[in-house]
């Protein structure tokens, strides 16, 4: 069947493009509601208040998520069963939060067989048992994955083996023997080495030493650290020319988790510019802003019109900063989808 064979040809990466196009075709002219969600999803270049203008002209938002909802474990195929939250981008979904469901070997090559998987880019431990998760890592046949958590030695062997281009891994917090330190040192960051893809890591504020001494921070672009927001910006004279520091207030989440609060500095031509989003970092913004470096250029916050921002626009205004407020697109907008699925598999 063609519809299967074009979901057998998203496990090559550079055909994603031109795959997702004529299978939303290949969807529509079977009448499956996905194809039409996949085509939208395509043509939300500009999100309006409540809508998204399609081919069809402008779709209701509920009526958007409701198609999600209504469709996303039959969506999610055989992962269905293992997904506890699922993020849909561009129509497909593109990151799991693994629920507590247990498989023998048997199921999981099946799961792992599942072409569904090729979209995945993304993988969050959740619930799962870390033999699991670290299994899933491991066998992993999509080119997809590309960001994942360690929270112990399974997950570390993992990685240390899968043959997944990874750019990004989250060692916020570990639950196995060893020092996090010491295995930073001698393999997590030797690890890292063998994925000429990797350039981001995220770890707390507490192990940043291994980090910046390891042979891998020449070449990282962008670096985690938490939850501390002075203790952390005061390594950023410390960080190279080419790289981001994104703080994570008040605490380091787990990859692909919701971020309570993101600070992201960059150097830009001018100086230094900083960008502020995230419930838990507008809650604290005033601290955070009187915390960012004297050479900063530039403020963007983005997020819903706070009484707060009077006063850091004031402040911005004292200092020479060049001040910002963007009101984001909800994380429900058409274009993306989120969808939380009992831990049952289905009927």
């Amino acid at each position: 069947m063609i519809v299967d064979r074009l979901w057998q040809q998203l496990a090559d990466p550079a055909e994603h493009a031109a795959t997702r196009r004529v299978l939303a075709d290949a969807l529509l002219a079977a009448g499956d509601p996905q194809g039409e969600y996949i085509a939208l999803a395509a043509a939300a270049e500009g999100v309006v208040e409540g809508a998204v203008e399609g081919a069809e002209g402008a779709v209701d938002r509920a009526a958007w998520d409701a198609t999600l909802q209504a469709h996303a474990r039959s969506w999610l195929g055989a992962y269905a069963r293992v997904t506890q939250r699922a993020f849909w981008a561009r129509g497909f979904p593109t990151r799991l939060e693994l629920n507590a469901a247990h498989l023998d070997d048997g199921e999981l090559e099946v799961l792992l067989a599942d072409p569904r998987f090729a979209t995945v880019e993304e993988l969050v431990t959740g619930h799962a048992k870390a033999p699991f998760y670290a299994a899933i890592v491991a066998r992993a046949r999509h080119a997809s994955l590309r960001r994942i958590e360690l929270k112990g030695l399974a997950t570390l062997a993992a990685f240390e083996g899968t043959a997944a281009r990874i750019e990004h891994v989250a060692v916020a917090t570990w639950h196995d023997r060893g020092t996090l330190d010491d295995l930073l040192a001698t393999r997590i960051l030797p690890a890292c080495e063998r994925f000429p893809t990797l350039t981001s890591i995220a770890v707390n504020v507490e192990q940043r030493d291994a980090v910046f001494a390891s042979r891998m921070f020449p070449r990282l672009r962008t670096i985690t650290l938490g939850p501390d927001v002075g203790y952390a910006v005061a390594y950023w004279p410390a960080m190279l020319p080419h790289q981001e520091l994104v703080i994570a207030a008040p605490r380091l989440p787990g990859v692909g988790r919701a971020v309570p609060g993101e600070i992201r500095l960059r150097r830009g031509p001018d100086g230094v510019e900083v960008t502020i989003r995230g419930q838990r970092a507008l809650d604290t913004l005033t601290e955070t802003v009187q915390a960012l470096p004297r050479d900063v250029v530039r403020l963007e916050v983005h997020g819903p019109r706070y009484p707060l921002l009077t006063q850091v626009e004031a402040v911005c205004a004292r200092r020479g900063i060049a001040f910002a407020h963007v009101v984001d697109v909800p994380a429900s907008a058409p274009r993306y989808g989120f969808v939380v699925l009992t831990a049952s598999a289905p009927a």
